[in-house]
Parts: C-alpha cells; sequence; structure tokens
C-alpha cells in the first residue's frame, strides 16, 4: 500500500456485494449507498419492489428469491456466479418483527415463522453463498444482530424476535472460527432503534412521532432513532480490507442506546 492506504483499506470499489431483504427499511438505502459507491449489488428480496432497484441504479442487479427456501437460494446463487463471476460480500438483512406476542399468546406456527424468516434465512445464506467463496478462498459475511440479541427491549413482547436475534449472534461466532481457515471474515452490526420512515415504501412517514416513540427518542443519547447512512461506515469496514483481521465480532451501532438498557 502506497501513500493512499486509508483509501485503499476503505475501498470497495469493483466488489460484488449480495444484500438480502434488499427490499426492506435498510436494504433498500444501503444498495443505493454501496452502488453509489462502485461497487456491483446484487439485491435480493421476495418483494417484487427489488425490482425498482436496477431501475433506478446501473450498478445494481436484481433477483426475487425466497430466502426460506435452501432451493430457490441456490438457484439464485448459481445465476448470481453466472452474471457477476463470484460474490465478494455477503450482507444478510432480512428480518421480521414478527406480532410482538407474550409467549402465552402466540402459537407455535407464530414462533416458528419468526425463527424461519430471521434466523433460518441467515443460516441458508451463509451456506449457500459461503460455499462459492470458500471455493475461492475469500469472502466477507455481514450479519445482522441487534441490541435485542443481548438485551430485551421493554415495550412490546419480542421473545421470538429476540431469541431469533441471539441465534444469529453464535451463528457469527461459529461460522468465523469454522471459515477463518478460508479467510472468509465472518461479523455482524448489532443496530438499536432504526427510524421506520426511513422505508421508502412505508406511508405516512411526514406523520409525527406516538407518544411511545418519543418516549423511546428521549432516553436515547443522542436524542434521535438511527438512520441508514449511521450503519453504513461500519458495514463498509466490515466488507473492506480494514477488516482483515477481524472476524467472529458483533459491533454494536445502537447510538449509546445499550449503555441504558
Amino acid at each position: 500500500m502506497g501513500p493512499d492506504m486509508v483509501k485503499e483499506l476503505f475501498d470497495i470499489s469493483g466488489k460484488v456485494w449480495v444484500i438480502t431483504g434488499a427490499a426492506g427499511t435498510v436494504g433498500y438505502r444501503l444498495s443505493n449507498y454501496i452502488a453509489d459507491s462502485g461497487a456491483s449489488v446484487v439485491a435480493i428480496d421476495i418483494d417484487e419492489r427489488v425490482k425498482e432497484l436496477s431501475l433506478r441504479n446501473k450498478n445494481i442487479k436484481n433477483y426475487v428469491c425466497n430466502m426460506t427456501s435452501i432451493a430457490d437460494v441456490e438457484e439464485t446463487a448459481l445465476k448470481i456466479i453466472k452474471d457477476c463471476g463470484r460474490v465478494d460480500v455477503l450482507v444478510n438483512l432480512i428480518c421480521t418483527f414478527g406480532k410482538g406476542l407474550l409467549v402465552d399468546e402466540m402459537t407455535y406456527e407464530q414462533w416458528s415463522r419468526d425463527i424461519e424468516i430471521n434466523l433460518n434465512t441467515t443460516f441458508i445464506s451463509c451456506k449457500v453463498f459461503g460455499k462459492h467463496m470458500k471455493e475461492n478462498n475469500c469472502g466477507k459475511i455481514i450479519n445482522f444482530a441487534s441490541t435485542a440479541s443481548y438485551f430485551y427491549v421493554t415495550g412490546s413482547p419480542k421473545a421470538s424476535y429476540c431469541t431469533s436475534k441471539g441465534g444469529i449472534v453464535m451463528l457469527t461466532k461459529s461460522l468465523a472460527y469454522e471459515w477463518a481457515p478460508y479467510n472468509i471474515n465472518v461479523n455482524a452490526i448489532a443496530p438499536g432503534f432504526i427510524d421506520w420512515r426511513e422505508n421508502i415504501f412505508t406511508e405516512g412517514k411526514d406523520s409525527q412521532y406516538s407518544e411511545k416513540e418519543l418516549e423511546r427518542i428521549n432516553r436515547l443519547p443522542f436524542r434521535r432513532f438511527a438512520r441508514v447512512k449511521d450503519l453504513l461506515g461500519p458495514i463498509v469496514m466490515l466488507g473492506s480490507k480494514a477488516s482483515d483481521y477481524m472476524t467472529g465480532e458483533i459491533i454494536m451501532v445502537d447510538g449509546g442506546c445499550s449503555i441504558l438498557i
């Protein structure tokens, strides 16, 4: 590395980034941010609206895929490898908050569905795309955990959500150990509260914060919810050479929320 060492460390141009859950609150904006930085983005979602990404940005390819089906993911991964040649970075964003039910109120089917969407899709995605990374003997995987991976978030019951996000933490650490011999870094981001108004498909973005939201905001050190751009720096770091000696780490990006929990 020369005099521009810092720039080289964080340079992601020319890399192929696969982002799952790309039609969601974080995924849609993140896909554009990463593509605008010169990377080639592969946006995946079961939601057909993911197709809008490639219409707006020439550096984004989109694929509609049911990430709860390993057969669908394997088929989609083969198409991606054929179209793009390789996968350098994988970001797993698929998430549901569920219905916020108490365990006594929750059916087993509801529990299973939340675990399937949050945890099982992360496992399937890592397993399928990790296979291609192992063949290339390199890769970066960024999973999305949560402050709820460690703390019960008061205000609404989220047993299934917290459990699934806790599972992502240990899946991340397990894969980090198993795949280190293949030069694959596996880390995770643990955000706090993200402003739902960041979702471009959601109506009511101009509405006032609810009393419950204001109560939460007033408890946060920065007195605001996170925006997607607040997550961008740590994500770029984990997807670049800057994180070559980091693996199995869970980075809290919660605006100090966990200080108070």
